[in-house]
């Protein structure tokens, strides 16, 4: 019995309205944080959330993943507990090794000279002093992170949507009156960390209270050691390609340049997380169980394709503008930066959902060697950047292995469900002529107005597209896959 587009859309638009609600406070929040805080503080925000997004991939081992997977409760209540005992362990050790070592880093860089000394040192002293925001940080966000896979489990679409609110309001009402003190960026690690536990609290309360027993939790961990072996290490690399260029920005350029690339990637991850989180959400559990796993993932990729395009070009085309108008003349060159990174965050808007259909064939060992192999071309991209000491460079180049490699992996993903990416093409090539013409024309025409006639001028090309395209996806015959 194949997934009709009913039972696709409804759970997805259950997450998307949640979402929609607690990233629109984040979004109208946006203008008012970056007049509070510097690009400076902003910076040093991003650091720490890049560092916290890389410790998070670890502290857990991804055990949290396979919990949509398993075939019986019980065991994915296992899987539950396994994932919390990790990640209370892993915090607690790591809160310790940097106790000590923090210190000790510190003296040692003060010691030598070198070109970037005074820039890491700023850093460490940033980070040595975020430590114990830092333990909190991972121990709320991994512990959530755990819980929602076990509410995804359930579908507990609407429960996690209102949670989401939740944590927007609590992180945006804190970061905005402790940026009205002129205190410094402390106020937007509090605002994040507070909205990570409120999140942990809401979602605690579906845990179900069982008696711990070893033995158990060693079966599951055996049965699923594929998730610490393959898709640990998989996560990682990904992770690494996405939150390592803030820190190479901050510590061979300036943090001032890692904030506004933070914010570009704020702005521009707005769409994933609006609507590329909630299909994912829904979309993991799905293709676990699909009989036409084909058939799913091209009504995924076309309803990704029609809502996600027109958004980014129109950054592409209007970026700095908008950034400007929004955040202020602080802010311009991050709407260039976005302009220029918005093709990748358009073809990653459709790969990444698509990303978990890995696990559900068991890929977990390919997919470790599909990211080792993203995330050293990210960075090399990225370095050439930093060698000819020019940020353009590197950010324009670090899109462009995005856009290949982003591609490469939906292919991938096309091949994996015993399908051809040609065949989605097909559906939808129409869609792509109309929307590289109406881009190209765009492009070519901005230039001879004036900047805000030729935003209006982009916004209504641009909605009428979005419109079209929604009805050619409602239009749509998915009912089979044909292979090539």
């Amino acid at each position: 019995m194949s997934t009709s587009s009913k039972d696709i859309l409804s759970p997805i638009l259950t997450l998307a309205n949640g979402t929609l609600f607690s990233q629109g406070i984040l979004i109208l929040s946006a203008p008012v944080l970056t007049r509070l805080y510097t690009p400076q503080q902003f910076g040093e925000f991003i650091l720490f959330i890049s560092l916290l997004s890389i410790l998070l991939i670890l502290v857990s081992l991804r055990y949290e993943m396979a919990i949509p997977l398993a075939k019986e409760d019980e065991t994915a209540v296992h899987l539950l507990y396994l994932a919390l005992l990790l990640v209370g362990l892993n915090s607690l050790a790591g809160f310790l090794i940097g106790l000590i070592l923090f210190p000790a880093l510190r003296l040692f860089i003060d010691s030598i000279d070198f070109p970037y000394g005074l820039i890491f040192q700023s850093g460490l002293i940033f980070i040595t002093d975020s430590l114990y925001w830092l333990t909190f940080a991972i121990m709320g966000a991994g512990t959530y992170q755990a819980l929602k896979y076990f509410c995804q489990r359930h579908r507990h679409f609407s429960l996690i949507s209102h949670t989401q609110i939740k944590q927007s309001l609590i992180q945006v009402t804190v970061q905005i009156g402790w940026g009205l003190t002129q205190l410094g960026s402390l106020g937007l690690l509090l605002g994040y960390i507070l909205a990570q536990w409120l999140g942990l609290i809401i979602l605690g309360r579906q845990i179900p209270l069982r008696t711990l027993q070893l033995t158990q939790l060693k079966a599951v961990a055996i049965t699923y050691r594929a998730f610490p072996l393959y898709t640990l290490w998989a996560s990682l690399f990904n992770v690494l390609g996405w939150q390592l260029p803030p820190l190479f920005f901050a510590t061979f350029f300036s943090t001032e340049i890692a904030g506004w690339y933070g914010l570009t990637l704020r702005v521009l991850g707005m769409p994933s997380a609006l609507l590329g989180q909630a299909v994912a959400q829904v979309f993991y559990p799905l293709a676990a169980h699909s009989p036409h796993p084909a058939n799913l993932i091209e009504r995924i990729a076309t309803l990704l394709l029609v809502t996600g395009s027109p958004l980014f070009i129109l950054i592409f085309l209007q970026g700095e503008l908008l950034f400007t108008l929004a955040f202020g003349n602080a802010w311009s060159m991050a709407g260039r930066y976005a302009e220029w990174l918005a093709p990748w965050f358009m073809l990653a808007f459709i790969s990444s959902p698509l990303s978990t259909f890995s696990l559900v064939k068991a890929q977990q060992r390919q997919a470790l060697w599909f990211s080792l192999y993203e995330t050293s071309l990210r960075l090399i991209a990225i370095s050439i950047g930093i060698y000819w000491v020019s940020v353009p460079l590197a950010i324009q180049l670090f899109s462009a292995a995005g856009v290949f490699i982003c591609w490469i992996y939906i292919v991938w993903v096309f091949k994996l469900a015993d399908s051809h990416w040609l065949t989605w093409f097909n559906s939808v090539k129409i869609y792509f002529l109309v929307a590289g013409n109406i881009t190209l024309g765009l492009y070519l025409l901005s230039p001879w107005l004036p900047p805000i006639p030729a935003l209006m001028l982009t916004g209504i090309c641009l909605t009428l597209l979005g419109s079209w395209g929604w009805q050619i996806y409602r239009k749509l015959d998915f009912s089979e896959s044909t292979n090539l």
